[in-house]
Parts: C-alpha cells; sequence; structure tokens
C-alpha cells in the first residue's frame, strides 16, 4: 500500500502536486478539480452565448410588412407585367386585386407539392424560394435580373408575420 507522502529520494514527484489531502484526511486532485471548473464556466459561456442575450430589434425589424407593401415593392414592380405573372404566366396571375390569393396557400401550377405562400413558413415558401433561386422546373424570378436582397427581405418578412392581407 502507497502512501501520498513526499519521496525524499525522487528529486520531482508528480503525485506532491496532484494529489493533496484535505482537512478530512481524503485526497483530492486539484488538477482535475480545476478543469472540471474551467469546463463548467465554459459551458455557462456558451450556452449564454446561443440561448442569451440577442441584440435588441432594430426599427425595420419590429415594423409590420403588409400585403400591399409586398405587392407595390415587389410584385407590380417586378412581375405584375402583362407579359409575365399579370398576365398569367406560369398558371399565375398577380393583378392587383387577384395576387393575394393567387399565392396564399395555393400549390404551384409548375411544380406540384410546393405551396406558394405558406403562412409563417418562409421557408417552405416556394414563391420566396424562387426569388433566391431556380427550384425544379421554375427558374429564378424574375428571370430578368434578381431582385435587391433588401425587396426578397420584404417578401420573407411578410410570410414569416403570418401573411396577412393588411
Amino acid at each position: 500500500m502507497s502512501t501520498n507522502k513526499p519521496n525524499p529520494n525522487r528529486s520531482h514527484d508528480c503525485m506532491d502536486e496532484t494529489l493533496q489531502t484535505n482537512p478530512s484526511g481524503t485526497l483530492r486532485n486539484k488538477p482535475a478539480r480545476t478543469f472540471v471548473g474551467v469546463l463548467v464556466i465554459f459551458g455557462i459561456i456558451l450556452i449564454h452565448l446561443c440561448f442569451g442575450c440577442s441584440p435588441p430589434p432594430t426599427k425595420s425589424d419590429s415594423k409590420t410588412v403588409t400585403f400591399s407593401q409586398v405587392y407595390q415593392e415587389v410584385i407590380k414592380a417586378s412581375c405584375a407585367f402583362k407579359s409575365c405573372h399579370g398576365g398569367g404566366a406560369g398558371g399565375l396571375n398577380l393583378v392587383e386585386g387577384n395576387a393575394y390569393d393567387a399565392l396564399l396557400k395555393k400549390e404551384s401550377f409548375n411544380e406540384k407539392g410546393q405551396t406558394l405562400v405558406v403562412p409563417k413558413a418562409a421557408r417552405l415558401s416556394l414563391f420566396l424560394k424562387v426569388l433566391k433561386q431556380k427550384v425544379g422546373k421554375i427558374r429564378r424570378m424574375p428571370p430578368t435580373e434578381p431582385l435587391p436582397q433588401d425587396k426578397i427581405e420584404i417578401v420573407e418578412k411578410w410570410i414569416s408575420q403570418g401573411a396577412k392581407k393588411e
């Protein structure tokens, strides 16, 4: 049986550095305790960073986006031309007065199983997807040039907020 007393015959005894006797007479491993403590602190910091304080919403984040805004800034300006979806191209007629009902919870004419606008689920909404990239048989819209990112964000925010008519 070994004891944890320093060995006078050794110039360096690693046991002297790692094991110490506490007042109750039991041995404790100081570096191991320190390592666990560091892990606990690291875990707390990680949890705080992942789930803790998020930056306060900016003015534009808290603003409700209306369908009227989406229609005026995106659809009317980029989609509802007579030669495009103002004339029913691709089975989608986005003329004023018809656009909301044509988009909301409707299945795509060209991509079966894909819903055009799924309220509160922007990532599932085909209308938003095709503004960003080609999806199946449908090329990115509008086909002439990509929409500016701020216009895509208006559509995304509108859908995420519930895709309400007003």
